[in-house]
């Protein structure tokens, strides 16, 4: 059985019912973006717009 994680993104009012992997998986999208856009003066604004 998988586990299934309740996630909340920006911008969107409801919650999202993802698998544990994908769960992951967009955290460390989610890090890398956060990483590489960490000297960018909007980084707040294009990770909203990410999510």
């Amino acid at each position: 059985m998988k586990t299934v994680i309740h996630v909340s993104l920006s911008g969107h009012a409801k919650t999202f019912q993802l698998e544990e992997e994908a769960c992951q998986a967009l955290q460390a999208y989610l890090d890398r973006a956060r990483a590489r856009l960490r000297r960018d003066p909007d980084h707040d604004e294009v990770l909203r717009d990410l999510e």
